[in-house]
């Protein structure tokens, strides 16, 4: 993409997977399972959480991705956006409560089966559904599920394409049941090996982060994308801001904070080491003040510099289904 201009997917894109799937950790809470009673936005907001306690214990015994000296010191650019490759899904809206696997799946999965197997993902062959694995860990009920279960699934079962599971990513909604062995032979080629986790509370976590996102961490053409937890923010919140006049990207939309709830899946494509956002109000953009006023300037003092992510609430979403979110707030 255009480092600005352009945030949206292009909508004309286009053996056995063996390399790590990331995802990044956001602040955990443990909550409650989610049950289907109304609309997708009222579920959202009447529930504090997605994520069990179990799911918050699995995420922080995840192994840790770690940089060799000579990956650190790897040249970095100002900005990467892999929703300009040519292996990304078109941005979509998610059905039910299956955020945690229309990000990682829908987005993630698809993007690095077709990096690794250099295809361009121009029809459904090239998708993978979110249901599959959804309905392996949801009781046969719309509820939400983390995608921590998600990539154990993936790992011993794989998942079919769009083409083998029915057509769309929620084809017999959240009770179906693929049949034929060879639909699940089929799903066995496109497993996983390991997943891992990139702690951003630092900036070695940060640079951590952007050398996956614009290289893999081994000098690759194409980086890898990233799934997170976060507050649910839908279209028109007040949690949606504007960058500001005069900064990198004017007018689009950032998210500079979010609350303590964790209830929603997301998935990030790239970064941009130019936004901003004046958190202090001292109008000034700085990355080296002690701006929260606790003795040491780290990432929570930062106010240059972000992430894009993708949601799954159509392009009607921010820019396109895209927004920016600050380093500050990883």
């Amino acid at each position: 993409m255009n480092n600005c201009n352009n945030i949206k997917a292009k909508l004309s894109m286009m053996g056995l997977f063996q390399k790590m799937i990331v995802f990044f950790i956001f602040s955990i809470m443990a909550g409650k399972v989610v049950w289907a009673q109304g609309t997708l936005d009222t579920l959202y907001l009447q529930n504090d959480a997605i994520l069990s306690e179990a799911d918050e214990i699995l995420l922080r015994g995840c192994p840790v991705l770690k940089m060799t000296e000579e990956q650190r010191n790897r040249p970095l650019p100002s900005s990467v956006n892999n929703s300009q490759t040519p292996f990304m899904s078109p941005i979509f809206s998610q059905t039910a409560l299956e955020c945690g696997q229309a990000s990682s799946i829908c987005y993630t999965l698809t993007y690095e089966l077709n990096r690794r197997r250099n295809l361009v993902n121009d029809n459904i062959t090239k998708r993978y559904p979110s249901h599959f694995v959804w309905n392996f860990c949801n009781n046969g009920t719309n509820r939400g599920v983390s995608f921590m279960d998600t990539w154990q699934v993936v790992r011993t079962a794989g998942t079919p394409n769009v083409a083998q599971w029915g057509g769309a990513y929620s084809t017999g909604g959240f009770a179906r049941w693929m049949s034929g062995y060879s639909n699940y032979y089929a799903a066995m080629q496109n497993r996983i090996v390991d997943f891992c986790a990139i702690p951003t509370d630092s900036p070695d976590g940060i640079l951590t982060l952007k050398q996956w996102l614009h290289n893999r961490l081994n000098g690759e053409e194409y980086g890898g994308l990233v799934n997170f937890y976060s507050t649910h923010v839908p279209q028109g919140h007040e949690m949606q801001k504007f960058l500001p006049e005069g900064t990198p990207c004017a007018g689009m939309y950032v998210v500079p904070s979010f609350t303590s709830s964790v209830n929603h899946s997301q998935t990030i494509v790239g970064y941009n080491d130019s936004i901003c956002w004046d958190y202090n109000g001292d109008g000034r953009y700085t990355n080296d003040v002690d701006i929260n006023g606790d003795g040491r300037v780290d990432v929570k003092d930062w106010e240059i510099g972000g992430v894009i992510f993708c949601n799954t609430f159509g392009t009607g979403f921010s820019n396109g289904g895209y927004c920016f979110l600050p380093y500050k707030k990883l």
